[in-house]
Formats: C-alpha cells, structure tokens, sequence
C-alpha cells in the first residue's frame, strides 16, 4: 500500500516513533490534504477507568476527547480539544504521543495522533464539559452506542489494546534503562574499588622501597 502524509505529519510519527495503523481496507493512498485530528486518552490510574464524551454534533455519539487540528501544532491540538471538552488544562509534557490512525470519516480521509494522559485520580479534578459535548463518563468498557457503530467499537478496541500495548513497552524500556544504568554504575563502583585497591598497594610498595632505601644508607655507613 501507498500512503502519502501531509510532510509535518509524516515527521511527526517518524520523530515520536510511532506505530501507524490503516483501520479501512477502501484506503489506497492519502492525499497531502487529508484531514488531520487528534484524541486523547485520559485514564483515571485509581479505578482504570477511561474519559468518554457524549458528542453533542448530529451523527455523533460516545468517542474520546479529540477533533480536528487547526493548522497548529499536534500537541497544541491536543491540549486545545482537552480544554474546550472537557475543561483539563494540560500541558505538552503531559501527552503522550503513542499511536497514529488512518482511517476514513465519510468521505474524507483522516490521520489520527492519539495520546495518553493519566490522573491519578478523577476526584482530583472538575470536568467541565464545553457546548460540543453533552455529557461525559468514566468507564473501563467502550459504549455501546459510540460514535462510527462497530467501525467506532473495533477503533477504540484498538485504540486501547495499544495504550495498553504503549504503557507494557514503556515500562520495560524504563525497567531496561535503569538496569543499564545500575549495571554501569556497578562497572564503575568496582574501577573505583579496584583502582582504589591498586593504588594502595602502589603506596605500600613505595613506601616499602623507601624503608628499604633507608636500610642500605645505614649499611653503607
């Protein structure tokens, strides 16, 4: 198959290497002027449970947070679509890029940036919902009557066996890290020790010479 993004687009998963996934078969290519959007995956890490949104627009129904990008920045996209919803001011630093989506939205094809973002708890914070959303809920299962029907079911499906994915791979690059970094530490404890060893014995054997030095001046006198 081939696919052709928008340059910024292109670079943007390359940067963050992302995985990239076609969800419609009918895709054969993307033109430069497809449509570009993001969601947002905010988890409440006390109970598991994901933030679902009612879409108030006609054809909409339960989806994430998300919309179109409006010639700016992918994460200010974000960040914008978080606030307008549902009132979470968050920063870039927060999100988490980890997924791109192509797919097709009526008759327009669109690529997707999903990011992750976690609470630790949704009691810490109000949500606020704006005027495209008519109510929201945290839950743990995707809705029934989510937006797009079994194509929406089978994106969101995805979507989160990939956060999930996401989380398990991120954790054992992290758990990988810091090994490496104990190991390197490791390494250069025993230099220190060894050096430190060797350089007491250096010491000994100096001053052993000198002694030795001082007993042949006696001798020869």
């Amino acid at each position: 198959m081939w696919i052709e993004l928008p340059d910024h687009i292109r670079a943007y998963i390359y940067d963050n290497e992302l995985p990239l996934q076609v969800l419609d078969s009918r895709i054969a290519a993307y033109s430069r002027d497809c449509t570009t959007s993001v969601a947002v995956v905010v988890e409440d890490e006390s109970t598991g449970d994901f933030l679902f949104i009612n879409n108030a627009k006609p054809g909409r129904n339960w989806e994430l947070p998300g919309g179109c990008a409006d010639n700016e920045e992918i994460e200010d996209a974000a960040i914008r679509e978080l606030s307008e919803e549902v009132g979470l001011e968050v920063t870039a630093d927060e999100l988490t890029p980890f997924l791109a989506l192509l797919w097709r939205w009526e008759d327009d094809y669109t690529v997707q940036i999903l990011f992750y973002y976690s609470l630790d708890s949704a009691t810490d914070v109000q949500i606020v919902t704006g005027d495209e959303v008519d109510e929201y809920n945290w839950s743990s299962k995707i809705p029934e009557n989510i937006t797009l029907g079994e194509h929406g079911k089978e994106t969101h499906h995805q979507i989160l066996k990939y956060r999930e994915s996401y989380s398990q791979s991120a954790m054992s690059k992290l758990q990988s890290r810091v090994s490496d970094i104990i190991k390197r530490r490791h390494i250069v404890s025993v230099g220190l020790i060894v050096s430190g060893a060797i350089a007491v014995q250096v010491r000994k054997l100096k001053d052993k010479n000198k002694e030795n030095d001082g007993e042949d001046e006696s001798d020869n006198t």
